[in-house]
């Protein structure tokens, strides 16, 4: 049996963004269950580690660009557009576990991902000041600049929290592009192939927040739970991804 390339293709536009999207076929997305312990946020998507039929952003999400992903998790109390599709910067709160096969986004995880994970280094001694917070608290007790918007402003590791995982852990905050303070647990797992027929993999969990009142250890435990979950993911293969 020939084995299936996970490598993704590239979308076809029509015209503008506003001539695209008239051209999208309207799609249903409902959630399957919600999480009680955030307010009852929408799950879209749960898929076992074993899944050959993740999802793929061009057939979820409006207002991101794909770059190849398959979703195994997604959670998040997202708008919709007019034809269906989840509004990606909409969410104050949102979970997703994706998995990733192109080289070149591999290659910029990698070098990022570990230029950011030594930052957090540096600061893993404020994660037990900042787990009993909420968002707000956080900027107040870090006076967060309010001119610079849409990077990082800080790093916190979190391995201590999963000595077991063997990829990058961190904390990231810093104001989305609406100058919102945001709080992001990411996890980054790099994955080699073992056998002739494999592709690396980088696989992504990131659990996110805008919504000042959260509290951040929920978030974290969250954020564990994830982890734990996906991290081990066997190879699987899959196709049918696509890229912008």
């Amino acid at each position: 049996m020939t084995n299936k390339s996970p490598k993704a293709t590239f979308e076809k536009y029509v015209g503008n963004h506003i001539e695209n999207l008239a051209a999208r076929p309207l799609v249903f997305i409902e959630p399957i269950g919600k999480m009680s312990n955030f307010d009852n946020l929408p799950i879209w998507i749960n898929k076992d580690i074993r899944d050959v039929n993740p999802e793929i952003y061009s057939h979820i999400f409006w207002e991101i660009e794909p770059m190849g992903e398959y979703i195994y998790f997604l959670a998040g109390d997202f708008e919709k557009n007019e034809k269906g599709l989840l509004r990606f910067p909409s969410a104050t709160t949102s979970m997703r576990v994706e998995v990733n096969f192109e080289d070149d986004v591999i290659s910029v995880a990698k070098h990022d991902g570990k230029r950011f994970q030594d930052y957090a280094k540096e600061c893993d001694y404020l994660l037990p000041t900042i787990q009993d917070m909420s968002i707000e608290d956080l900027e107040e007790y870090f006076n967060l600049p309010t001119q610079q918007t849409g990077d990082s402003l800080g790093y916190i590791s979190l391995e201590t929290l999963l000595p077991q995982a063997e990829g990058f852990s961190r904390i990231e905050i810093g104001r989305n592009y609406s100058g919102k303070v945001y709080l992001g647990l990411i996890y980054q797992g790099f994955y080699e192939p073992k056998k002739p027929s494999e592709y690396a993999r980088y696989m992504l969990i990131n659990v996110y927040s805008t919504n000042r009142k959260q509290k951040i250890q929920p978030l974290i435990d969250e954020y564990i739970k994830l982890v734990k979950k996906y991290k081990d993911m066997p190879y699987i293969s899959i196709s049918g991804t696509t890229r912008g």
